[in-house]
């Protein structure tokens, strides 16, 4: 589980004090980042509060805003036609959390350091209303929410909502794709998507659904999308999905098919900002690190990335938390 965040050309970026903690694959992890908006730009960085559910720790400062006016600093039309009425000098802290790779691990296992979704949605809860405080919060989930499993078998068997979807309602702004979410086919997928109460958007910004009708009747009601356009008051931050091309080699697509990674999540970044996003981010399931590095030296507008489904050690402290080994530090900081 990793955050890159990504500082606009042209503007500054300080660095606070990290203490963020993970390992691959860390089952229903909290991550919080922190970043500012300030007359128009999204100029801060990150911090972090990571472990297994309900025992996620602290959540950091704020990054200074950027000197100067940056690409984008200039006021601009929010959505709905309002005008950005914040002020240069303006500052709002939004804290953005991400998780990824619940993977169905709905109950709680000591053996497995696993508390389970009910101990996860309170501990998320709970940091979430602290944030607040602050400023405005969002929570977005990054993939593989599904994964064949005893509890997914037993739920598949009966009609209405997957218990994956009634654990997780009312917990994410938006939710990426994975590929493990097709391990049973796009009709469980879209069964999974449909059982949000409240619904919450899917997003895959290079997914081409066209061959299976279930998906277009979803997009139709505004529960898969590319991109969606997250909103708190008068602060708009735009989430572009995106998931691995090898998606047809990794699980059971059918007739979904995942494109190259390149210009049509160009296009999603440029019409969020052109819808008004004070801040864009990248939401992604990718296989590697190296992979995420390759998509990001491509785009332009991106300001921050969360993503899951590597097996990169990202930690500050790689023997907290039961980690081990070397790892690279969290976030990863560079500029587009």
């Amino acid at each position: 589980m990793k955050l890159l965040t990504v500082s606009r050309s042209g503007s500054s970026l300080r660095r606070p004090p990290l203490r963020a903690t993970g390992r691959p694959r860390v089952r229903a992890a909290v991550v919080a980042a922190v970043l500012a908006v300030a007359g128009g730009v999204f100029a801060a960085s990150s911090a972090g509060a990571q472990g297994s559910p309900g025992d996620a720790n602290e959540v950091g400062s704020t990054a200074e805003p950027a000197d100067g006016e940056a690409d984008g600093a200039s006021a601009h039309e929010l959505p709905g036609g309002a005008a950005n009425s914040a002020a240069a000098s303006d500052t709002v802290t939004v804290t953005i959390f991400h998780t990824a790779d619940a993977e169905s691990k709905l109950l709680a296992d000591s053996e497995a350091g696993l508390p389970g979704a009910a101990r996860f949605a309170t501990a998320l809860r709970l940091l979430r209303d602290q944030a607040e405080l602050s400023g405005p919060t969002f929570a977005i989930a990054t993939g593989d929410n599904l994964l064949p499993s005893l509890t997914l078998a037993a739920s598949r068997r009966g009609d209405g909502p997957l218990a994956d979807s009634v654990a997780l309602s009312g917990l994410f702004d938006a939710i990426v794709l994975g590929h493990h979410d097709f391990d049973y086919g796009p009709g469980l997928a879209e069964r999974y998507i449909s059982g949000f109460d409240p619904p919450v958007p899917f997003l895959a910004a290079n997914l081409d659904t066209s061959g299976e009708p279930a998906f277009a009747e979803l997009a139709e009601a505004g529960l898969f999308s590319r991109s969606v356009m997250l909103s708190r008051g008068a602060v708009h931050v735009g989430v572009v999905g995106v998931v691995a091309p090898e998606l047809i080699r990794a699980s059971s697509p059918r007739g979904i098919v995942a494109t190259a990674l390149g210009a049509q999540v160009q296009a999603e970044i440029d019409r969020l900002r052109t819808a008004g996003a004070h801040a864009v981010l990248l939401a992604g399931h990718l296989a590697t690190g190296q992979q995420e590095q390759d998509l990001l030296s491509r785009l332009r507008g991106v300001d921050g990335y969360v993503t899951g489904g590597g097996n990169q050690l990202f930690a500050n402290d790689p023997d907290a938390d039961g980690c081990s080994g070397d790892g690279s530090e969290y976030p990863v900081l560079g500029t587009d």
